[in-house]
Order: structure tokens, then C-alpha cells, then sequence
């Protein structure tokens, strides 16, 4: 197996900062993005990306917060928002693809991470004052990258 690519922590002190340093992380490369599950390892040779990591918005957003992945603790993060704004039955903006184009695209595409992408972008002009508002808390030594690629939470 080759050495996969660190992942950088974002230093964003905003929740703003944060999605926007997410977002260039996902748009960077599609292969990382997959609406279908909060987080997973797929090597660069299985076709994943040089990272090793591929995960959903919350998934992605964890990573890169360098919290535990899981969508309970991204949205403790992020704090009281409208995370219902997906489609027009209004889904959670994490879910695993209903009401938009991320249902009916596939994984690791270019046409899927736009469609993520455009998901991202609604939610954060619906929350941007409470986005730009909400600090991201930090401990006295700062966020510890908590993915364990080699204990991968199911």
C-alpha cells in the first residue's frame, strides 16, 4: 500500500471559515465525496483518493474540523442551524442524497461532488449569519485530528 496524504486540519476559528476550507477540500477532488456514507477508507489503488478518505458533507466536514466523524458531533459544532433545506420535502442537508441531484448521481464523479457542491452552497447562504457568527470551539492545545484510518467507525 503507498503512504496515503495527510490531511490538513482547518485552523478556521469560524464555522464559516470552516465550510468554505470544506468545501475547497471536497471540490479539490471528487473522489472524495459520497453523499452515501459519513466516512470510509478506500486506498488510492481501490480508486480512492490520495487522502484515503471519502465521506459525505458531515463526513468531510469532521475530517477537516478534526473531530470524531460522525453527523451528531458536526452538528454540535456548527450549532443550532437550518439543516433542513434540501429539496422540496425538505430533507436534512446530510442525508444520503434524497430531494436533490445527490441521490442520482454516482459517488466519485465530478457530476456528483457538483451536485454536493451545490447542496453545500445552498445551505451556507441560508445560514450565513449564523455560520460567520458561531466560533468554532477549540481545547487549550487545539483540534486534535481524531480519523483513525486505521479504525474506521462503521
Amino acid at each position: 500500500m503507498k503512504k496515503l496524504k495527510p490531511i490538513t486540519i482547518s485552523k478556521a476559528r469560524t464555522a464559516w471559515t470552516l465550510l468554505k476550507d470544506v468545501r475547497k477540500h471536497m471540490a479539490e477532488e471528487p473522489k472524495r465525496v459520497d453523499m452515501r456514507s459519513v466516512f470510509y477508507l478506500k486506498y488510492p489503488e481501490q480508486g480512492g483518493p490520495p487522502c484515503g478518505t471519502v465521506g459525505c458533507f458531515a463526513g468531510n466536514i469532521a475530517i477537516k474540523a478534526g473531530i470524531r466523524t460522525n453527523i451528531f458531533n458536526v452538528q454540535l459544532l456548527l450549532g443550532p442551524l437550518q439543516y433542513h433545506c434540501v429539496g422540496s420535502h425538505n430533507f436534512d442537508v446530510f442525508n444520503a442524497g434524497t430531494g436533490d441531484a445527490c441521490g442520482t448521481t454516482c459517488p466519485g464523479t465530478a457530476w456528483h461532488l457538483n451536485a454536493v457542491l451545490d447542496r453545500v452552497d445552498h445551505f451556507m447562504r441560508i445560514n450565513e449569519k449564523r455560520l460567520k457568527a458561531r466560533t468554532i470551539p477549540t481545547t487549550a492545545k487545539g483540534r486534535q485530528a481524531s480519523v483513525d484510518r486505521e479504525k474506521v467507525e462503521a
